[in-house]
């Protein structure tokens, strides 16, 4: 059985910096006028101003971006499994566009490092599991099955007369009627025989 185990579908709201406006953030940050603000406050009392001061600001003028972990990722993915997939990918289109041997041989030692990575990852991953396997026995079944193919259910089903079935048992005959259609009762008294077929069954007859 292929073990791995997946994450379950999560997103995560952070402020892209990328994109932020630090010009704006910046001007308004100077227009404060921190003596008055300060007065008659002491270090941390100041400090606590800067950072409402300097949330509000992100607030303002940095966007907001939604981080997600995809449910394909298994857990002992992480940002360095991805630096390194990206870093093979890069040397590939790299050595695409050259055509050269040296970029190729960088392209394999990258995948092969990749490769070698992931898979002492799934393997501490793995071997973590079981040591923890009576104190966490959710993670063990968990891992196990996300490695089974089936995790589609079929249902429910419409009726010709547009009725919902939901039960296993009139779902069945409804599937059982859908193929049976498929299939055409042919008439015996209507097929011709092969000649020599019809001709070693007579002798064999007589």
């Amino acid at each position: 059985m292929n073990v791995s185990c997946y994450a379950s579908d999560w997103k995560e709201v952070y402020f892209d910096y990328k994109n932020a406006n630090f010009k704006e953030m910046r001007k308004e940050f100077k227009s404060i006028d921190w003596r008055t603000r300060s007065k008659d406050m002491n270090a941390s009392e100041m400090w606590n101003i800067c950072k409402e001061e300097h949330a509000r600001l992100v607030k303002l003028h940095a966007p907001k971006k939604i981080r997600r972990k995809s449910r394909n990722e298994p857990l002992w993915w992480n940002i360095s499994k991805h630096k390194a997939r990206k870093n093979k990918l890069r040397w590939w289109q790299r050595h695409k566009e050259s055509m050269n041997q040296q970029d190729f041989v960088k392209y394999r030692n990258a995948m092969n490092r990749g490769r070698r990575e992931i898979r002492n990852a799934k393997r501490k991953y793995e071997h973590r599991i079981a040591m923890n396997v009576k104190k966490n026995p959710k993670a063990y079944y968990r891992n196990a099955k996300s490695g089974m193919s089936v995790k589609e259910i079929v249902g429910p089903l419409k009726e010709g007369s547009g009725e919902t079935v939901s039960d296993d048992k009139g779902m069945t005959s409804i599937l059982n009627g859908h193929f049976a259609n498929v299939f055409t009762e042919e008439r015996l008294e209507s097929i011709v025989p092969h000649p020599i077929l019809h001709t070693f069954s007579e002798e064999m007859t007589t």
